[in-house]
């Protein structure tokens, strides 16, 4: 019977909720063989009674150890062990069954009514136990029943002398029957549970491939490493979307051998939502580079902002719903080689310089681009900053600024500014590991609120 079992097609999570029924598997294999040795030991003879525990004991270990490596396996994906400590373990169950049963003759033997109608008790709640806790799973439920009430029913009609035997032998087949049906309806209620599970879990899997499969196409939207080696003397990025997929991102576009766009921006939202946001900012800024190219717009920052702020406005104001939240919060850096010269402009994003010692802070329009309180015609403002060879840049979005603690202290402008002027002098990938530290310090175990950008540089 065990062996047919084999061949079932059972899915790891039905093996899976067999191997894992701890409360039940210590409650029926392990106390109440205990109780019944030493409630008969004083009836029963003491060396077959102590040999019937032992091996009842002994069958519960292999359970535990069996069950430790199915669920090892079920981990590993191991389809072959999987089966075999199936197998192994409904081993367990029918040799555990057949101990219950075949007791049932030392009891009738050595015992008088009383014990024996303990011992039917004892049977009764086991298969109860069995068709409701350990039951989970069908075929064990089966092979107990069969084996235990079926061989003690057989015993005790064989053995049955009175009037009152044949009636305890009739009411334990009723019983037996009774469990059985008990069974079989909670066996289609599990099975049907474990159905819709996994359903859900492979639309789950599905959905999670997809997600997967658009951050490995966000990420192809990042600039190469080549262009930030050509451009930049130094730098270090840290981006961290709060999941798989996120709405922040950054841009660092050659215009020319001396010209430069480098560009941080921060969609609203996060996760899918965020992700087609920077799909949108992606496709608007490509005809703005070609606008660029083409002269028909001034490499200007501010221009750049109000140029993106009239695009995505006007794509979304016609076919969107005035309540939903389009747009997206940036910083644009534009620098000319020849002239030493870098020009900057914000949308709620401020730009961190560090230059002789010292910190400036350039902060952007109270703004933001494409949203419905951000007029059409608004207009940016720009700064124009001398640079040296030691300044040194940074692009934060407000991920970073607006984390906070369980306690409900954010990290703050101030303290990212602290920060930038401690550890400035360090190489730029020594100041990413002291703010990964940092950051992962601050926030222990409180959950990431939002996607969390920084763009360190110095140019070349």
């Amino acid at each position: 019977m065990v062996q047919t079992l084999r061949h079932f097609n059972y899915s790891s999570e039905q093996i899976g909720l067999l191997l894992n029924s701890k409360s039940g598997t210590f409650g029926v294999n392990f106390l109440v063989p205990i109780v019944f040795f030493a409630v008969y030991v004083m009836s029963i003879p003491f060396l077959y009674i102590f040999t019937w525990l032992c091996l009842q004991l002994i069958v519960f270990f292999i359970r535990i150890w069996i069950s430790k490596k199915g669920l090892k396996a079920i981990d590993e994906l191991d389809k072959k062990a999987i089966k075999k400590y199936f197998s192994y373990y409904l081993g367990t169950i029918f040799l555990n069954s057949l101990l219950w049963g075949s007791v049932s003759i030392l009891v009738l033997e050595y015992t008088d009514q009383f014990f024996f109608l303990l011992y039917l008790v004892l049977l009764f709640g086991l298969a109860s136990a069995g068709s409701f806790t350990i039951g989970i799973f069908f075929h064990a439920i089966m092979i107990f029943l069969v084996n235990t009430l079926g061989l003690a029913a057989l015993v005790s009609f064989y053995y049955s002398s009175m009037p009152i035997d044949y009636i305890f032998s009739i009411l334990m087949l009723v019983y037996f029957f009774f469990v059985l049906k008990a069974s079989f309806r909670n066996h289609s209620f599990i099975v049907k549970n474990i159905e819709q599970k996994e359903q859900i879990t492979k639309s789950h899997n599905l959905i999670k491939e997809s997600i997967e499969y658009a951050a490995l196409i966000q990420k192809a939207m990042l600039p190469p490493k080549k262009i930030l080696e050509d451009y930049f003397q130094d730098h270090f990025i840290y981006l961290k979307q709060r999941d798989v997929v996120g709405g922040d991102f950054y841009s660092v576009i050659p215009l020319n051998k001396d010209e430069l766009l480098v560009m941080v921006f921060d969609g609203v939202g996060h996760g899918v939502s965020g992700a087609f946001m920077t799909m949108l900012i992606k496709s608007t800024e490509h005809q703005i580079i070609t606008e660029l190219h083409h002269n028909r717009l001034k490499p200007s920052p501010a221009f750049i902002l109000a140029r993106f702020n009239i695009l995505i406005k006007s794509m979304t104001e016609e076919q969107c719903d005035k309540k939903v939240m389009i747009g997206f919060d940036g910083g644009i850096l534009y620098f000319n080689k020849k002239e030493s010269m870098v020009n900057y402009a914000g949308a709620k994003m401020p730009l961190y310089v560090i230059k002789n010692n010292r910190l400036s802070t350039y902060k952007g329009n109270r703004k933001g681009i494409g949203f419905i309180r951000t007029a059409i015609t608004q207009v940016f403002t720009e700064y124009e900053i001398g640079i040296g060879s030691d300044t040194k840049f940074y692009l934060a979005t407000d991920g970073i600024l607006d984390q906070d603690t369980e306690g409900g202290t954010q990290f703050g402008k101030k303290r990212l500014e602290d920060f930038l002027l401690l550890h400035h002098r360090k190489t730029f990938i020594e100041q990413y590991k002291n703010l990964k530290d940092e950051l992962e310090q601050f926030v222990g175990t409180q959950a990431q609120l939002d996607d969390s950008t920084i763009l360190g540089f110095s140019l070349k």
